[in-house]
């Protein structure tokens, strides 16, 4: 991404119409205090960082070109202890927030396509998001989804620990390795994909977490019933039985052990080729 130099007085200016987020938001800049959020439309969203943290952020959000599935930091300012990083402000809901509704297989598919090629732009900068999940997309009206939580990105490669990634959004095998991959990223999506397939928010059926998500229990008991996991109100608008089958197959591949599992591009040529029978049949 292509970011440009926010003087200080500029970034002050912004503040009174900004959503502030991250560490420190509620702080002060250079000693001088934050304006509180006024009545105002909200224009952008400024990511408040720790001067360390921001700069390895901006190391790898660096070399990310500009996708039309990954939220646009276009603006920095760093003061003595801090890192700001400015973004347009999207006022839309999350995902999650809309695994609820009733929604249509092509809105369902739409959106898992667009993450897959947003992580795949991801992979291909040499880099692993490590917090793929509803929570962390947000889908406009159109459902066109736009990954914005990029805080835990980091080089492929790099030593990681437990302690960040969301529990049931990784395998025992990954946390043994503790060596960022992008096949981590694909478990994760494997994960993503079940949830919005079966329209579940949650991926544990109690309140304390283990290893093996239930959502992975419910995927097997609905392919021996059904022969995929696509949940029936899906099935009645717009989803075929070849394409549901397909999906959840995706899906399965995804959760595999980490040398079995698919990469991103061939999850986004996949999922992009399922969508294009949806344009073709005009669903």
């Amino acid at each position: 991404m292509a970011f440009r130099d926010v003087a200080l007085e500029e970034l002050l200016k912004l503040l009174p119409n900004a959503l502030l987020m991250g560490q420190g938001a509620s702080d002060s800049i250079d000693d001088r205090a934050i304006p509180a959020n006024s009545s105002q439309i909200t224009t952008v969203a400024i990511r408040v960082l720790d001067r360390e943290s921001g700069h390895a952020e901006l190391q790898w959000l660096s070399r990310l070109e500009n996708h039309p599935n990954i939220i646009p930091f276009t603006g920095r300012c760093t003061t003595r202890d801090r890192v700001y990083l400015v973004s347009e402000y999207f006022n839309n809901v999350t995902f999650y927030d809309r695994l609820t509704e009733d929604l249509t297989w092509r809105q369902v598919l739409r959106v898992i396509a667009g993450v897959a090629s947003g992580l795949a732009h991801i992979h291909a900068a040499g880099l692993v998001h490590r917090d793929i999940k509803p929570q962390s997309v947000i889908v406009n009206q159109d459902f066109h989804p736009t990954i914005v939580d990029l805080n835990l990105i980091c080089q492929e490669g790099e030593i990681t620990d437990v302690q960040g990634p969301t529990y049931g959004y990784f395998s025992k095998e990954d946390v043994n390795e503790g060596i960022a991959k992008p096949s981590q990223d694909m478990y994760a999506f494997g994960i993503f994909i079940l949830q919005a397939v079966m329209r579940r928010q949650q991926v544990f059926s109690t309140q304390t977490p283990v290893v093996v998500p239930h959502i992975l229990d419910s995927m097997q008991t609905a392919m021996t019933k059904r022969g995929h996991a696509v949940d029936e109100r899906l099935m009645m608008r717009g989803c075929s039985p070849s394409q549901a089958k397909k999906v959840t197959t995706v899906a399965l591949q995804c959760v595999q052990v980490v040398n079995a599992r698919p990469t991103s591009t061939q999850v986004e040529k996949e999922l992009k080729k399922e969508l294009k029978v949806l344009t073709i049949l005009h669903v």
